[in-house]
């Protein structure tokens, strides 16, 4: 019999997969579509991709005059990155002879499931089907684009484009289609964008944005879309017309085709119900990522992966750990730990200190005007929580979960020598006034 069935290859059921593999496991990897999941076919690679040639491109027309682009080339360079990292991986699973099963799988019963009429059995199985976009109708007859399809297609001819949800999914789309040099609007029907960010990095995205000419519209409910040649949006009162609309509201656990009722594993709104091991109801049945977790990020998802198979291999209890989050715009806002608000919110008692980073040589290098970084500390020098607004911020959070998992004060970092010109002078810049600071004060 197989030791594990893993439903789902992208990257947390590749990462436990190939650990499966390497612990010497019969393992079986079951994908319906191709190898990578989402992350790598629809969402974290292509995005980026198109994100990064974006920032390139506007940056070209700010300093050199650009005045045209060949939007399809853009398009292009993404699928090559997305094709040879598929060649990768798909090598990777193969070097470790992980049998790897093409169709979408429901289970029999609690131990088997059925791919394309083959039933097949397993000791384990893990559930690592991710999520999809969410989508739902407005009245009319318009058909939108979901932001997964908008990655496909080049919209060169198509200028003025609606965004509707201003989520990290809206945010970032926007930001690679202003690249591009379409017309963009954000249409959110909350008070706020980005909920779950620090209110200081949402801020800075903001006022961002409007300098830009990203038009951000909050509190917005829309009433009907119509399609003809274009399409006609009504909301608020109002009436305006798009080239194109695509609809960014987030994303939902893709488990409904799973036939989950048949093994006793309790689901509660499609959203997988785990303990901390990552176990569901049925104790020989796993589950981690997007299917399990309402944090929706890739990286959580393998962290969840790589742990849950710990557990099943070893019995090794999974232990919490601390996420980092980026939203990968030009200008990245990047946060770990608990914001200022949280700590009030909490009645924690904590010290916040702010390293303006518009003097920095490399940031004027890279001509992406005044940035900061921002840290939370408690008594001890401790970290609590740390928020960046600058270019490639999501490089920094590693070394800031380091600290903060090991529990090492942030004044410890002033003996550490940056590379100069980097951003990351900052981080030593700061360390080594408050550790002065500290000096003074005991």
């Amino acid at each position: 019999m197989t030791k594990i069935i893993i439903l789902g290859a992208g990257p947390a059921g590749t990462a436990a997969a190939l650990k499966a593999a390497s612990e010497g496991w019969e393992t079986l990897l079951v994908e319906k579509d191709k190898v990578g999941g989402t992350c790598l076919q629809r969402g974290c690679i292509p995005t980026k991709a198109l994100l990064e040639e974006a920032h390139t491109i506007d940056r070209a027309r700010r300093n050199f005059g650009l005045t045209q682009i060949d939007e399809n080339a853009v398009y292009e360079r993404k699928d090559k990155i997305v094709a040879e990292l598929t060649a990768t991986l798909t090598q990777q699973i193969a070097a470790k002879k992980i049998r790897l099963v093409q169709g979408e799988a429901t289970f029999v019963d609690d131990r088997m499931i059925e791919v394309r009429g083959e039933r097949l059995t397993a000791d384990f199985i893990l559930i690592a089907t991710g999520s999809k976009n969410r989508v739902f109708d407005f009245p009319g007859n318009a058909k939108l684009w979901t932001s997964d399809d908008a990655l496909f297609q080049p919209f060169s001819s198509r200028k003025k484009i609606l965004l509707i949800g201003g989520g990290v999914i809206g945010i970032e789309l926007a930001a690679m289609y202003h690249g591009l040099g379409h017309e963009v609007s954000i249409f959110e029907k909350e008070a706020r964008i980005l909920p779950n960010t620090p209110k200081d990095l949402v801020q800075s995205l903001m006022m961002d944005y409007k300098k830009e000419n990203i038009r951000i519209m909050t509190s917005i409910a829309i009433t009907k879309i119509t399609q003809d040649e274009n399409y006609t949006v009504e909301y608020n009162g109002q009436v305006e017309t798009f080239d194109v609309v695509v609809l960014c509201a987030g994303r939902i656990p893709n488990t409904d085709g799973l036939n989950l009722n048949a093994t006793g594993v309790v689901v509660e709104r499609g959203l997988i119900q785990v303990d901390s091991n990552y176990q569901t109801s049925v104790g020989h049945i796993y589950s981690v990522g997007d299917a399990s977790c309402r944090i929706q990020l890739a990286h959580v998802a393998t962290r969840q992966a790589l742990l849950a198979m710990e557990h099943m291999i070893h019995q090794t209890p999974c232990p919490p750990f601390i996420i980092p989050n980026a939203i990968y715009t030009p200008i990245q806002a990047a946060w770990i730990g608990m914001s200022e608000e949280e700590l009030k919110a909490k009645g924690i008692a904590y010290r916040t200190f702010r390293q303006p980073l518009g003097a920095s040589a490399k940031q004027k290098i890279k001509g992406d005007g005044r940035r900061y970084l921002s840290v939370n500390l408690d008594e001890n020098n401790l970290i609590l929580g740390v928020s960046l607004y600058l270019s490639d911020a999501s490089e920094f959070l590693p070394f800031f979960t380091f600290l903060m998992e090991n529990k090492i004060p942030f004044t410890q970092a002033s003996s550490i020598l940056f590379p100069h010109p980097t951003l990351s002078e900052a981080i030593g810049e700061l360390a080594a006034i408050l550790a002065e600071k500290s000096k003074t004060l005991h």
